[in-house]
């Protein structure tokens, strides 16, 4: 985990806004990702990237009385639409996604159980995912119609 955020600072990013800056969740998603699939084929049983994530994750959750208002800056619209792509039930309230990313943190911190490996390797790939799509969406210049 050291080499990522350590490349991200060395390219002159503050280290305080990596836990906000979807291409570093982006990444760190997709190299937790790796590191399931690594232990699944057994050549690997280090989690500091999904440790990391799992840290993220824990700093900013939502509790169930948060709003827009009064909830950290955080990508949370990405993740939202990562966890509604494997929720059974519609996410329509910030409650409902405070429960989701809860039950998301519950799976992650059992990450190498061999029950659920291919279920939580899928997660972080839609994590990463969207994570990417997010930060092309914040970087894409304005596109207008020209009459």
């Amino acid at each position: 985990m050291d080499g990522l955020k350590d490349s991200y600072i060395a390219h002159g990013l503050d280290p305080s806004i990596l836990e906000h800056d979807t291409l570093y969740l982006s990444r760190l998603s997709q190299d937790a990702a790796i590191e399931v699939e690594m232990y699944r084929l057994g050549k690997n049983d280090d989690f500091s990237n999904t440790r990391e994530l799992l840290r993220i994750l824990g700093k900013y959750q939502l509790k169930d009385t948060d709003t827009f208002r009064t909830s950290p800056h955080f990508p949370y619209l990405a993740l939202w639409d990562a966890l509604r792509k494997k929720s059974e039930k519609e996410l329509r309230y910030i409650s409902d996604l405070a429960l989701e990313m809860r039950l998301l943190r519950n799976e992650l911190e059992d990450i190498n159980n061999p029950k659920k490996i291919e279920q939580n390797r899928a997660i972080l790939v839609d994590l990463s995912r969207e994570f990417f799509r997010h930060y092309h969406i914040e970087k894409a210049p304005l596109r207008r119609l020209v009459a």
